[in-house]
């Protein structure tokens, strides 16, 4: 039943076949289980899960029904607020903190009927692609706990890999909901920019940042991007209600088809020969289902997108925090004072060379999408790292920088494009590898649609990490903030 998709558990919930409270129990009795080992949530109030699941049952029992997720548990990244849960950025700097009001993500997911599992651990202020804190410890991979999640959004795909829940929300500034969920193998998809409303933000990352879940079927996602999409006020990027149904677009049939555009590098990243080899041959699936499939005519006016989405980046995220950081130096992780840092030393030039590099991205992508519906990559250079890594040195025994391994998904930040990660394949050393399906902006709709059409031609849901092997774990985690 942990291994439930959402949607599957809903259906026995309306029947009346499975209590909510049975539900979460089962999920909790999960958690208590594994959260040592892997160090996935960092607050979680079981009193309050169990009594939220007793209400949803009497709703259930009165003949009404709250909504789409009705008593269904969702885990919430720390970085999101929500009310009464620990909202502290998986910083030291906000140690205790709690959240004070829900953000509207969380809003509507609790109108839609959702129960509030816990929030999901994450490194300080999402700032690198693993997952690990100074306040709450390191976070890992139920495919095997002596590797990375990946992150920021690492405790959320954590959690739903190793069935804590069929739900997650992320947030994605530079591939935080992709790599972790191609690291863990899951499904986990970037919205158009503004399709969700980000607010609030602690810098300004909203110019890059994208809310989405992470889920383990399609049908589990589109149904939360129905939940959560829409409007809001409080976000500047904010788009117009999508006119179509997310949960209608995840279903295909034998005569859905799409022209897809292949790049193993987009015209400048260097990625792993095994990770694009899985990738490609996860592709051929998509082939064999009808699909037109040819190689991208991509050039390499992508090449430096790295280095200006890090400039921006840092630079948005310097900005609050560097008086913090001078007042006690203390609070942070080193990675994290190298960051901010950086980011103090970025000029204006250097922003608004960013500023223009994106408008041309843009301009680029626009002629891609004239001959391609979809546009796939790997979503990830490299396999998943080991524990304690940020990045490797070498990759194909070529140098690299710290970054460059997350070059694919930087990339969709820049240009505010829809990017889904499915599951496309293992390692010889049996860790997942994600295949990452783009959209021009707004084509959000085609990319869950073509998401699906792999998951039928390529189902994963039968795939589970064997994590009673883990039981005995290689190093203990510490659990904060539940009781």
């Amino acid at each position: 039943m942990h291994y439930w998709p959402a949607h599957v558990a809903t259906k026995a919930i309306k029947a009346k076949k499975l209590s909510c409270r049975e539900y979460c129990t089962h999920i909790i009795s999960r958690i208590e289980k594994l959260n040592p080992i892997l160090n996935a949530f960092n607050d979680i109030r079981y009193e309050q899960v169990l009594s939220d699941s007793d209400k949803a049952d009497e709703i259930l029992h009165s003949g009404q029904l709250t909504g789409p997720l009705h008593g269904i548990p969702i885990s919430i990244k720390d970085g999101i607020f929500t009310k009464g849960l620990l909202t502290t950025f998986g910083s030291k700097l906000h140690e205790g903190r709690e959240g004070t009001f829900d953000a509207p993500v969380v809003e509507r997911l609790k109108k839609a009927g959702a129960i509030m599992l816990g929030k999901t651990n994450m490194p300080a202020f999402g700032h690198m692609g693993v997952t690990h804190s100074l306040l709450y410890g390191i976070t890992r991979n139920p495919w095997n706990p002596t590797y990375s999640p990946g992150g920021s959004t690492g405790g959320g795909s954590s959690a739903v890999s190793a069935g804590l829940g069929p739900i997650t929300i992320g947030s994605d500034g530079g591939g935080s909901i992709r790599i972790p969920a191609s690291f863990t193998g899951i499904f986990g998809i970037k919205p158009s920019l503004g399709r969700v409303p980000v607010y609030p933000t602690y810098s300004h990352t909203d110019q890059l940042s994208h809310i989405g879940p992470m889920t383990r079927s399609v049908m589990d996602a589109a149904i939360v991007m129905d939940t959560i999409s829409g409007p809001d006020e409080r976000d500047f990027n904010t788009l117009p209600d999508y006119a179509g149904i997310f949960a209608e677009d995840a279903q295909v049939d034998d005569s859905t088809t799409f022209k897809i555009g292949w790049s193993d590098n987009l015209g400048f990243a260097e990625v792993d020969n095994e990770v694009k080899a899985i990738a490609k041959t996860a592709l051929d699936k998509l082939e064999n289902a009808g699909c037109f499939v040819q190689p991208a005519d991509i050039d390499t006016s992508w090449r430096h997108s790295t280095d200006h989405w890090f400039n921006l980046f840092t630079a948005l995220y310097a900005a609050p925090l560097r008086t913090e950081l001078e007042r006690d130096a203390s609070m942070f992780e080193q990675s994290f004072i190298d960051f901010v840092e950086y980011g103090n030393d970025v000029s204006a030039k250097q922003l608004i060379d960013a500023g223009n590099f994106r408008r041309r991205m843009v301009t680029t992508g626009h002629q891609i999408f004239k001959h391609h519906d979809i546009l796939a990559t790997p979503t990830v250079a490299i396999a998943p790292l080991k524990v304690g890594q940020q990045g490797p040195t070498h990759i194909n025994g070529k140098a690299t920088n710290p970054t460059d391994w997350s070059a694919l998904t930087y990339v969709f930040n820049m240009t505010g494009y829809p990017a889904a990660t499915v599951p496309a394949g293992f390692t010889k050393q049996g860790l997942p590898v994600g295949l990452q399906l783009i959209g021009p902006r707004f084509a959000d709709s085609n990319v869950i649609q073509c998401s699906t059409l792999f998951e039928k031609s390529a189902p994963w849901a039968h795939r589970n990490p064997s994590i009673n092997r883990w039981l005995n774990p290689p190093t203990q985690t510490h659990f904060t903030g539940g009781n």
